[in-house]
């Protein structure tokens, strides 16, 4: 029986239908990608279920009027069709929700009758049935995550694949209402050029960006230009981009996907996000070569200045192997959980970073609990997951909420936006974070943030919470003078959970926090009764002088 299920699936997916139908499914989406690259829908929104989609294909050459066609998922109806006439070689693509934006290759495009498709990732079986209930394409998809598309490759004749895994798609995981190569099924013979997509984002501190501009059909004889303009701008272009060609070749018999190469200008002024039109306006050669589809293109361009005064200190990517890579001390090295970022409050006043979220280059990796508040000079570390048991000086330490944090330990991003999902910090790192150590600023604060911790840290390989030798960023800075430290006395300490704060400087409150950074208490008195859980805590302690910090114990 094994033997058999095992070649319906490789019958179901690696070959045409054995039905016979005049419609065809031809790509399907079941495994939503995290972030925004899963957002097949184009409404801006990853949803694991409206993102989800179902693309038909008419390969005859004669309409279908698809109304009362269904599609049914694991035995239940999840689409009704309409009167709706699918024209010859043409598509429809029937997503889970939403409000889809997009161009989808010129095809029709609808939303599930019932709100959902209801795909599971893995071992689903799909079927299209005609009015008369008869089901005239079906197919049972395997036990695999791709994070991708399942498509027909050639498509319409050819048996399913990952998407990822079609060469003509180049590494694109998805494309509703248009064949494989991004091109509308209707292509006609003559050059086509287009972009490859419709929208991308760059950071100002990378040097270029690549726009990908794809041909088909070229000539064997004529070379074909493409000529690209920046059409509208939310900014001056001289401040982000040198001068480049404009204009690029595609060869006799040279096909598929090239770039234009622009160059990126780092200006060193805070200008938030601004984002720029650029437009094919003119094809010319190859066998009467035209513009296809995607005629525009997007970019986004971040700021990598900011005047946010969190600032990313140190970055744990690539966590040693063995012991030694056990950042969160907990006594267990692991890859994923001993990964950490390290913040730093530059500022002099209290921030409130309660609900704010921190993204790596591909999703949401950490949302900030409520409550969370970072002294000036207090570092705010987030480690991958585990139980963090060191000493992290005075800092706040967190784990990542998704569970991980998912730091690639070459070429990533971290970006941490606001409640308003504004992007109040961004920065991207290369290989120099895949030396199986962090990499820091050095000095701290001031340095850039890729020296090699062991180089700098007395060999250590990291300090999550503290300086690169193991001192507290907590400081005093409402005066920016260091406070004696004998001026403040807590005692006892380990306590039971009653202290007292004794000091001969002016007393004005005390504020107490948890390990993760939430307040729990403030108050004018010296003689604190409140019962506290074991473990860790800080005092912020405000005096006419300045701002103190303290670490207590509870036992």
């Amino acid at each position: 029986m094994k033997n058999a299920a095992i070649v319906w699936t490789v019958l179901c997916l690696y070959l045409p239908t054995l039905l016979s139908s005049q419609i065809l499914i031809n790509e399907f989406y079941a495994d939503v990608a995290l972030g925004n690259v899963g957002d097949a829908n184009g409404d801006g929104t990853r949803s694991a279920k409206e993102d989800e989609f179902i693309e038909l294909i008419n390969p005859t050459n004669e309409p279908v009027v698809l109304a009362d066609y269904t599609i049914w998922v694991s035995e239940i109806l999840r689409h009704t069709f309409d009167s709706t006439t699918l024209f010859p070689n043409a598509a429809i693509v029937v997503f889970g929700g939403g409000q889809p934006i997009g161009i989808f290759g010129g095809s029709q495009v609808v939303v599930a009758s019932s709100g959902a498709l209801g795909l599971g990732n893995s071992g689903t079986k799909v079927e299209l049935k005609n009015p008369q209930g008869m089901v005239i394409e079906e197919f049972i998809y395997p036990d695999e995550n791709t994070n991708t598309s399942w498509t027909r490759d050639p498509d319409i004749v050819g048996g399913f694949k990952s998407h990822f895994q079609v060469v003509a798609a180049y590494g694109m995981p998805f494309s509703p209402g248009a064949l494989n190569n991004s091109f509308p099924f209707n292509s006609t013979r003559n050059t086509l050029v287009h972009f490859h997509q419709t929208k991308g984002n760059a950071t100002e501190g990378d040097s270029i960006f690549k726009l990908p501009i794809y041909l088909i059909n070229p000539s064997a004889t004529t070379s074909t230009s493409v000529s690209i303009e920046i059409i509208d701008s939310t900014a001056p272009l001289a401040n982000n981009f040198s001068n480049f060609n404009t204009t690029i070749y595609f060869s006799p018999d040279e096909k598929g996907l090239k770039y234009l190469t622009v160059p990126i200008i780092d200006d060193e002024q805070v200008e938030g996000v601004q984002t720029f039109q650029f437009a094919i306006e003119q094809v010319a050669g190859g066998e009467e070569a035209t513009i296809s589809l995607h005629k525009q293109f997007t970019l986004t361009l971040e700021d990598n200045d900011f005047d946010f005064p969190l600032l990313l200190n140190e970055i744990h990517a690539d966590p040693a192997t063995g012991i030694e890579g056990d950042a969160n001390g907990d006594g267990i090295r692991d890859a994923k959980e001993d990964e950490f970022l390290e913040f730093v409050n530059i500022s002099e006043e209290v921030l409130d970073i309660s609900n704010f979220k921190i993204f790596d280059a591909d999703a949401l990796r950490h949302e900030i609990p409520s409550g969370t508040v970072v002294a000036p000079n207090q570092a705010f570390v987030v480690f991958g997951g585990g139980q963090p048991m060191g000493d992290f000086g005075n800092a706040i330490v967190q784990t990542a909420s998704s569970s991980s944090l998912n730091l690639l330990n070459t070429e990533d991003k971290i970006v941490l936006k606001d409640t308003n999902g504004v992007t109040v910090y961004a920065y991207s790192y290369g290989v120099e974070a895949s030396d199986n150590q962090s990499i820091t600023r050095y000095p701290d604060i001031m340095g850039d943030l890729e020296t090699p911790h062991s180089t700098v840290g007395n060999g250590n390989l990291f300090s999550p919470g503290t300086g690169v030798e193991a001192v507290d960023f907590s400081t005093t800075v409402a005066s920016q003078e260091v406070l004696i430290e004998e001026e403040i006395i807590i005692f006892p300490n380990p306590t039971d959970g009653s202290f007292y704060v004794e000091s001969s400087l002016d007393f004005l409150k005390l504020e107490i926090f948890n390990y993760q950074g939430q307040r729990l208490l403030v108050t004018k008195e010296r003689l604190i009764t409140r019962k506290l859980e074991t473990g860790i805590y800080f005092l912020k302690i405000y005096t006419e002088e300045g701002l103190i910090m303290k670490k207590i114990e509870v036992l």
